[in-house]
């Protein structure tokens, strides 16, 4: 995905083509980064019946730069979550790195990302 920096009247380019910054908000565009890199993880083992729910997004007090992100990946079937988690976690915590660095760049600042999943 290129990209440029989270600024005013910038320009993202998302996987649907341009989209300008004041269309989405951070939040969804989060969900969508995650999300994205959930089903490029996942490859052709669960079908694109999921969704990213973005529980919390906040920036710590203080002068630190770093931003909180709690979010669930929902799908639609038990064997779809064991999937996603994966043996250990390992599905999850790949999706997560992938997300936090994409997310990272964008926002420009460190992210804590806390990723849980849910069966709708």
């Amino acid at each position: 995905m290129t990209h440029s920096k989270w600024h005013d009247n910038d320009w993202i380019f998302a996987s649907l083509g341009f989209v300008d910054r004041h269309c989405i908000g951070k939040r969804q565009f989060a969900a969508e980064i995650i999300r994205e890199k959930a089903l490029h993880a996942l490859d052709e083992e669960i079908p694109h019946g999921i969704a990213v729910a973005i529980d919390r997004m906040k920036k710590r007090p203080g002068r630190s730069n770093i931003i909180d992100i709690d979010a669930t990946i929902i799908c639609e079937r038990n064997s779809h979550k064991g999937i996603i988690i994966g043996k250990q976690g390992a599905m999850l915590k790949k999706i997560g790195s992938n997300a936090r660095y994409e997310l990272e760049r964008m926002l420009e600042a460190k992210v804590n990302l806390k990723l849980w999943v849910k069966v709708t």
